[in-house]
């Protein structure tokens, strides 16, 4: 059997960081930040059981430099620049593929130049879902298990409104964060999350 022509590599680095080549395609997605912070959180849990930091430590920690891959603001706008400017960047908002999943999908074979038949879109569709990959979330886990690790523990919601489960407090110190981390950035904060516009 020949080996296959197109390798998949997921990644979260920065596009500072991330290797870069003119013959690759990057498809960037990202999503609300207060739902990346909850979703950091369930992470950090799910690996460190009653190892994993108070929610202040936490909360500090997003809102940093030390943040793994860089902060949202940065992280976002670093990939957002490179969609503008090079034609093998596709940028993606989480959001958009809960309310058009179908239209995503289209987006992303037509940018990978990879046609889809009416049979196989439905299939890509229906294994991009959320409740199909729950059901085999130890394909997609990311860590290796721990002794805190809880089966089951990988995908919590996928819900469009993950944002609601952090508290006001500290939604308000993420949304302040991020809003003045991107004064002067190119990427439209506003046309996709209202509540970052000044």
């Amino acid at each position: 059997v020949g080996a296959r022509s197109q390798r998949i590599i997921k990644t979260h680095l920065p596009a500072s960081l991330c290797p870069w080549s003119e013959s690759a395609r990057f498809v960037y997605v990202t999503r609300h930040p207060v739902a990346c912070f909850a979703s950091c959180v369930d992470f950090i849990r799910m690996l460190a059981g009653p190892l994993t930091p108070p929610l202040p430590d936490l909360l500090d920690w997003f809102c940093s430099d030390q943040m793994w891959w860089s902060p949202w603001p940065v992280h976002v706008e670093g990939w957002w620049r490179r969609a503008q400017e090079r034609s093998n960047v596709l940028f993606v908002h989480y959001e958009e593929m809960l309310e058009d999943l179908p239209g995503v999908v289209d987006r992303v074979a037509a940018f990978l130049e990879t046609p889809l038949d009416a049979e196989e879109r439905h299939a890509v569709v229906g294994r991009s879902r959320f409740e199909y990959m729950k059901a085999r979330e130890e394909l997609f886990e990311m860590a290796p298990p721990t002794p805190f690790s809880v089966a089951g523990g990988f995908f919590r919601s996928g819900s469009r409104e993950r944002h609601a489960d952090v508290g006001p407090g500290e939604r308000e110190r993420i949304l302040a964060f991020c809003r003045e981390r991107l004064r002067g950035a190119r990427y439209p904060a506003a046309r996709f999350y209202p509540e970052l516009a000044e």
